[in-house]
């Protein structure tokens, strides 16, 4: 699908903002170069029509376009045209849809401003009107058109994934480099949702599981279908840098059946020999065809679970999970099954066509030890995170002098190196003494070594660190609950430790940068904190709506916190991130929940729930983000609030991430700029030819800092703009002299 400006067969466009990074292309065979091609900013279409320009820009690692209109252009003169849709239509809440054959594409009601001739900005209201079936434009009842207007619309989506079966769960997330979510889960629907040429569709089996994925807008470019006969779980999901999605989970074949599962003949184990075998298949890169898939069972059709899965640069592919038994590598760190009688947890790689065992070896003690998630970090080391009930669980008490005494859960976190030979540090978070069930379920690697774990248990006995962003519980509930906790680099200490309010779970966690985690979950009392400005769901009690949280880098500040669901059950699984505002989330969801309209699937289809897939917005309630960040060395630099803005708003604070670490720098506040300045090879958001507050700020060793900002006299209705800058240091260097977060603009509401 495409968008032009009619009556524009050509138009010429200008780049702006020129950055630093040059391209070189070749053709012909390589025999033709063009070199030091530049990149800009952002590129300007001049005099679309009269007196208006049509600006293409990247914002958050999205494409998006603005309109500026000069001081009396007629904005009636503006139509644009679409090519390669099938109808459109103007909703109920102002969006527009452009249907097409991919599913439907929702730009959101536009964020519109006027900007006066003494550079104030007035916001007004601008709305899409239809002009026939492959046309549109906008209307303006208000504006006043002495003035110069800006117009900015947006997209946002988020869809069920099932049919009418017995329930679908979406269990793993990834993207691509290109922004595109890929999202995985189990099905159980003749009619579960796919696209032509898919690898296969749902059959007569009707049990198997999904892979869908979709571009940034939300416009599905696959959905496949594995169909078995037998009980399939999918745990994991990770994607490789050329587009190709391999998942990872097991099976349970009854006694008397026959699984029919797909496994390539030249996979590193085609047959399946045992009830309970794990797999690991990966689609080619369009999801038409298996590139490879093996099954993974011990010794003899020993068990063999696979829980986690992540990929090595070569495309290589590192499994963790617990077994009977399994065949251990020569020179691998514990060649000997341990756990006589229980499951002993194990960590092995295959190579890039899943054809050989690279390596493979046990992790655990004498009884049962599990590995739930796996990572790999930039050296290719594995930190793998599990559950031990092994007093002999191996710790290198050189490293970690800590006694183990008697069969318990407890959480471990250990940190193997690229050849499974040898084992970097462990860490163990024990119970003092509890015993209930405990499992990890995400986990998420910190840029400085650290590690951040969510789980489930029914303990309340794990260590709570002083100030933590949630108090110890007052009252235990004996059922599951949610901890977090953070490891420090090394495995030598616990940085934070803390429940979340009762029964509410966390299943899936992130890190940016600067260490600050985004988790997702279910809260399923409707006890979590909602900070102010964020969504707050049905907030039904014994139900459940998806959970939405960010904790800071130290642990002790809750940033944000939203409820996502409706007036049934809705829980978060999984979640990755897609900018620093906007992360993907999937799970399962019941009938009238937050999916939008539009989507790929937009109709429940029975059964106990669909899964779902969706990109939520970060930003509190009258917070927009104005322009992009000028990097430093860790990349963009986030601005956000704690908070909506508005009257008395004592817990106000702005907070930034991906900042230059120990830098100094400046909050700046003001007007916003009609157009971005520079200063110092910074892109500034603020107008800095009228009155401006400044504000001394330093970041952490993290390159976090979070500024306080109480607003207790700005009526409703103010409007200002906010951005943090940076002067860059020797060791974290950018573009220029300084860098900057994104640009806020904030309406007190």
């Amino acid at each position: 699908m495409r968008l032009a400006i009619e009556g524009q067969d050509s138009l010429e466009p200008s780049g702006e903002r020129e950055l630093r990074t040059k391209h070189h292309y070749c053709y012909d065979a390589g025999a033709h170069w063009i070199r030091n091609v530049p990149s800009f900013e952002q590129v300007r279409m001049r005099c679309v029509a009269d007196g208006v320009d049509w600006v293409l820009r990247a914002h958050d690692g999205h494409l998006e376009y603005d309109l500026e209109l000069a001081p009396g252009a007629d904005l009636d003169a503006l139509v644009i045209r679409c090519q390669g849709q099938r109808g459109l239509s103007i909703e109920d809440d102002g969006s527009l849809w452009i249907h097409t054959s991919a599913g439907v594409i929702r730009q959101t009601p536009p964020v519109s401003w006027e900007i006066s001739k003494s550079g104030e900005q007035h916001f007004i209201d601008v709305r899409f009107q239809l002009l026939g079936d492959d046309r549109f434009g906008f209307v303006a009842p208000q504006r006043d058109r002495s003035r110069e207007l800006h117009i900015d619309p947006g997209i946002e989506w988020a869809s069920y994934l099932g049919g009418t079966g017995s329930g679908e769960y979406t269990t793993a997330l990834d993207r691509d480099a290109a922004g595109n979510v890929f999202a995985a889960g189990e099905a159980t629907s003749a009619n579960f949702p796919v696209t032509p040429g898919s690898y296969s569709t749902p059959g007569m089996n009707v049990v198997g599981i999904f892979v869908c994925k979709f571009d940034p807008a939300g416009s599905v470019l696959f959905s496949t279908y594995v169909d078995v006969n037998v009980s399939i779980d999918l745990f994991a999901l990770a994607v490789d840098s050329w587009g190709r999605a391999t998942v990872g989970g097991d099976l349970y074949i009854p006694n008397g059946v026959s699984a029919d599962f797909p496994t390539t003949p030249q996979a590193y184990d085609p047959i399946i020999n045992t009830r309970f075998p794990g797999y690991v298949l990966r689609l080619s890169a369009a999801g038409d065809a298996l590139d490879f898939s093996t099954v993974l069972e011990g010794p003899g059709g020993n068990a063999c679970f696979v829980h986690a899965l992540d990929i090595a640069a070569s495309g290589g592919v590192v499994v963790g999970g617990w077994t009977d038994s399994f065949p251990a590598t020569p020179g691998a760190y514990d060649t000997t099954f341990n756990a006589t009688g229980n499951q002993d947890g194990f960590v092995a790689r295959l190579s890039p066509d899943g054809s050989q065992l690279e390596w493979s070896t046990f992790l655990g003690g004498s009884y049962r030890d599990e590995v739930r998630t796996l990572a790999l970090d930039a050296a290719e080391n594995v930190t793998v995170a599990g559950l031990t009930f092994s007093p002999d669980f191996p710790i290198p008490f050189d490293v970690l002098p800590t006694p183990i005494v008697g069969i318990h859960h407890r959480f471990f976190v250990s940190r193997l190196n690229a050849q499974g030979s040898g084992i970097i540090w462990n860490k163990v978070i024990d119970q003092n003494g509890g015993g209930t069930e405990s499992h990890p379920q995400g986990m998420a690697l910190g840029r400085d070594g650290s590690v951040v774990v969510v789980a489930e248990t029914q303990s309340y006995f794990y260590p709570t660190t002083p100030g933590a962003a949630f108090p110890p519980p007052s009252v235990f509930v004996n059922d599951y609950n949610g901890y977090v906790f953070k490891v420090a680099p090394g495995g030598a200490a616990l940085e934070y430790g803390f429940y979340l309010t009762s029964r509410a779970l966390p299943y899936g966690v992130y890190l940016d940068a600067s260490g600050v985690a985004t988790i997702t979950g279910g809260d399923r009392w409707s006890t979590m904190p909602i900070t102010p400005g964020a969504p707050a769901g049905s907030g039904v009690v014994n139900g459940a709506d998806a959970l939405l949280c960010r904790i800071d880098p130290t642990g002790t500040q809750l940033l944000y916190s939203a409820r996502l669901g409706g007036l049934n059950w809705e829980f978060g699984q999984c979640i990755t991130r897609l900018d620093d505002h906007h992360v993907a989330i999937g799970g399962n969801a019941g009938l009238a929940s937050f999916v939008t309209p539009g989507a790929f699937d937009t109709t429940y289809g029975g059964g106990y729930e669909d899964g779902f897939v969706g990109v939520a917005d970060l930003l509190p309630q009258g917070v927009q983000v104005l322009g992009t960040s000028t990097p430093a060395c860790l990349g963009t630099i986030g601005m956000n609030t704690v908070g909506m803005p508005s009257p008395n708003a004592s817990e106000f604070a702005f907070w930034c991430s991906g900042a230059p670490p120990n830098a100094s720098g400046w909050l700046l506040i003001g007007a916003a700029a009609p157009i971005a300045g520079d200063f110092g090879g910074a892109s500034i958001q603020v107008d800095r030819t009228r009155r401006m507050f400044l504000r001394a700020v330093t970041t952490d060793h993290r390159g976090f800092v979070r500024t306080p900002m109480p607003l207790p006299l700005l009526p409703t209705g103010t409007q200002f703009a906010a951005q943090y800058v940076f002067r860059n240091t020797p060791s974290c260097s950018g573009a220029g002299m300084f860098s900057a977060s994104n640009g806020l603009l904030l309406h007190v509401q």
